[in-house]
Formats: C-alpha cells, sequence, structure tokens
C-alpha cells in the first residue's frame, strides 16, 4: 500500500474481535495509510425470525434484543494512532479529522548495502 500510493484503505467487516483492531493497526502502520474499519452493530430483531434464519453459537435462539455483532469501528491514522472508536456501545456514526491538508504520512525506507 505504501507504494501504490494507498492514502486512506477501508476495511469492513463483521469481526468485533480486538485483535480485528491489532490486525488495522498493522496495516496501518506497515501501508503507512489511514485505516477506517467499519463494523456492523445489530441486534437478533435485525435479522429474519426462525427458521429463516437461525443463529449457531449462542445455544438457545437469542432474544430480539440480543446484540449478536457488537459493532467496534475504528479508525486509525497511518502512525498507528486510534483516530476514533472502537465504538461497541451501539449504532454510531464515527468520524475524524484526516487532516486534508497534511502530506500523508509516509515511512522512508532505508536500504542496506553490504559489501564485502
Amino acid at each position: 500500500m505504501l507504494y501504490a500510493g494507498i492514502e486512506i484503505y477501508c476495511a469492513p467487516t463483521a469481526d468485533s474481535r480486538p485483535v480485528w483492531q491489532a490486525s488495522m493497526t498493522h496495516i496501518a502502520l506497515e501501508g503507512g495509510c489511514f485505516v477506517l474499519s467499519a463494523n456492523q452493530f445489530c441486534r437478533r430483531k435485525d435479522y429474519p425470525p426462525p427458521p429463516e434464519y437461525e443463529f449457531a453459537g449462542f445455544g438457545e435462539e437469542p432474544s430480539a434484543d440480543t446484540v449478536v455483532c457488537p459493532g467496534g469501528s475504528v479508525i486509525i491514522s497511518p502512525s498507528g494512532e486510534v483516530l476514533a472508536g472502537p465504538n461497541y456501545e451501539g449504532e454510531a456514526l464515527i468520524t475524524a479529522d484526516l487532516g486534508k491538508n497534511a502530506p500523508p504520512f509516509r515511512f522512508v525506507s532505508i536500504y542496506i548495502i553490504s559489501r564485502g
């Protein structure tokens, strides 16, 4: 991403585990770009009723208000700083000033040549 000139990388997901945010931070750092990771927040009632749609891994069918995907959307800077989120509190719109007029963050590559 760094050498391709990507400045903003969008990564939609349904993965709300903490390891996902760590992965997004890694991408921001390695890619030298902003990462916007959007995750859904939804409750059982947002899906069709059983038997049309059944959830696995819950044991019993979750109640209508049970959170089945807790969100976790996050915006991360090229330096790995979390600018907004992660939000696990419900539906929300997260925003961050990406500094449109600022030059994009870029790592400087240093090549070491060994001479024998």
